[in-house]
């Protein structure tokens, strides 16, 4: 019973980590027991590969349909003959087409983690990608006449990781912390600890998350709303647990947001 408990009752992220080599054992009701439990756990396997591939199928089909449209939105926009009050509400149209993809995005980066589709071969300065993070966020950082601060000058943590994917998380979390902050609002993004292990943080003056977010954000297998905003908390939880980096955010936090990430895979 303990080598069962052991082997077949352990915690896994994912139907496809079980262990579904059977016991040797002369014990009836135990043979019985772990048959009806690979049985089980195949079932959910072939359940869980159909929803992984189903996703991705579908979310790649659905991006070429919205750059389609998007062209010819183009198209029309900048034809002379297009009437302003037309060409307005194309450009609505165009903003709506444009977070359409960024969702169908986020779910094809999902599936696409899921499926084992990326590797962590790079070693990877985490200074160098918010370096980065911040290049690209600097107009809507300007717009909102946001105050960014990033310490110390020096970076003290390299992880095993992959560029593409560490990017998107740290881009949705402090993309997050402009976007839902109050104009003239602070950005502080500093180093830390938490025993030995090195952390980053993100602290904002915004209105804060409600419980319901910082669950998406914190807890593996919480229901998500099928919105842009629940899809993308679900991406940062699935990029930060495929690198071991533990998440959390402080509750005793009054006003704003403070994110800690702890990281292990370190260089």
């Amino acid at each position: 019973m303990r080598i069962l408990i052991r082997r077949k009752l352990r915690i896994i992220q994912d139907p496809g980590q079980f262990d579904f080599v059977p016991l040797k054992t002369s014990t009836t009701d135990l043979r019985q027991l772990d048959k009806r439990i690979n049985n089980l756990m195949s079932q959910l396997d072939i359940r869980f590969a159909c929803e992984k591939a189903f996703t991705a199928y579908a979310s790649h089909e659905l991006l070429t349909p919205i750059a389609v449209l998007r062209n010819r939105f183009d198209n029309i926009i900048a034809d002379e003959e297009t009437p302003d009050h037309i060409a307005a509400r194309l450009v609505d149209s165009q903003q709506t087409l444009l977070r359409l993809s960024r969702i169908v995005q986020m779910l094809l980066c999902l599936a696409r983690i899921e499926n084992h589709q990326y590797l962590k071969n790079e070693t990877i300065s985490i200074r160098s990608v918010l370096l980065e993070v911040l290049h690209a966020l600097d107009d809507r950082i300007a717009m909102k006449e946001i105050t960014m601060t990033l310490e110390p000058d020096t970076d003290i943590v390299s992880i095993s990781a992959n560029h593409s994917l560490l990017y998107t998380m740290l881009v949705n979390l402090i993309g997050n912390a402009v976007r839902y902050n109050t104009d003239q609002g602070h950005v502080t993004i500093g180093w830390g600890r938490f025993g030995n292990r090195p952390t980053l943080t993100i602290t904002d003056s915004g209105p804060g998350m409600t419980p319901e977010q910082i669950a998406m954000l914190t807890q593996y297998g919480r229901p998500v709303k099928a919105t842009g905003n629940g899809i993308g908390l679900q991406v940062i939880q699935t990029i930060s647990r495929f690198h071991h980096i533990g998440i959390s955010v402080d509750p005793s936090t009054t006003k704003g947001t403070l994110i800690t990430l702890k990281f292990t895979d370190i260089q």
